[in-house]
């Protein structure tokens, strides 16, 4: 069959040709005998009928590739990209790609991977990483794995871990803080943590929690949660000292707000925290 295009693009090779255009459909046999044109390498990197076998057969440097395009063209096989390491790969977009196992990660451990994106993917139990302690994951996201418990953190407490993250994310207690000082508690952190309750913040009032939207105030665990309502004082009221305590530049709770809470929770201090905190 004559490629009449093919033979128009040799005999008038000065002509104004739209080569972006001709990027997307022009067959690669054309693009291979005329490598010298000016190809749009955008978009013959996300072609669908890209294969290995065409890169290896195209002699050039393997920059010319779109290296995100290329990575993450769902035309190549991961295999593909595994196995032929010479070429000009994204191996933090190869990462994302739905065809990654970790398998293949734990198999392939040198590649420069976005180890926050593979553990954030794969490491779902910390079994994982303690089976595997020599590959470069991400503590910040292993801290952010459910499950975690700060028992089993205090007991391995030798691993990297990123506190800001278990602080953010771990289920807290007052007896875990109070008994834990050699940890540099942020508490500028836990005024984040989804598991605050007010018994912590009334228990450590002096220490220097955020009270502002991004802290105590944008809690919905301290603003509606059920110790407030055990011990009889209304979000009306709770804001009000929320909203008092705001204005207040060292982040100090209201004193005369505090008093009143102080009265409320005598209840809660003799009846209601045995039942939360199972002692």
């Amino acid at each position: 069959m004559i490629d009449y295009l093919y033979i128009l693009l040799c005999q008038y090779p000065d002509k104004d040709w739209d080569y972006r255009y001709m990027s997307r459909y022009v067959s690669w046999d054309i693009i291979i005998k005329l490598i010298d044109r000016d190809w749009d390498w955008y978009y013959l990197s996300s072609r669908t009928d890209l294969t290995i076998n065409i890169i290896k057969s195209i002699k050039l440097d393997s920059r010319t590739w779109v290296a995100y395009n290329l990575s993450m063209n769902s035309s190549l096989n991961i295999l593909d990209i595994m196995n032929n390491n010479n070429i000009n790969w994204s191996w933090h977009y190869i990462s994302e790609r739905n065809d990654l196992t970790l398998e293949l990660v734990l198999s392939n451990p040198d590649h420069n991977y976005n180890w926050a994106t593979i553990t954030h993917r794969f490491v779902k139990n910390i079994q994982v990483v303690l089976d595997n302690p020599n590959m470069a994951w991400d503590w910040c996201e292993i801290s952010k794995i459910n499950g975690l418990t700060w028992d089993f953190v205090l007991t391995h407490n030798h691993l990297p871990w990123h506190y800001r993250s278990l602080m953010i994310n771990l289920p807290i207690t007052y007896d875990i803080i109070n008994n834990n000082p050699q940890i540099q508690w942020d508490f500028d952190t836990l005024s984040m943590n989804k598991y605050m309750t007010p018994y912590i913040v009334l228990k450590l009032h002096n220490k220097p929690w955020t009270i502002d939207r991004n802290g105590l105030s944008g809690n919905m665990n301290i603003i509606d949660n059920r110790e407030v309502k055990n011990i009889e004082l209304t979000k009306k009221a709770f804001n009000n000292w929320i909203l008092a305590a705001s204005v207040h530049r060292r982040n100090r709770l209201y004193e005369p707000v505090l008093d009143l809470l102080r009265l409320r929770i005598r209840d809660y201090e003799n009846g209601i925290r045995a039942r939360l905190t199972g002692r």
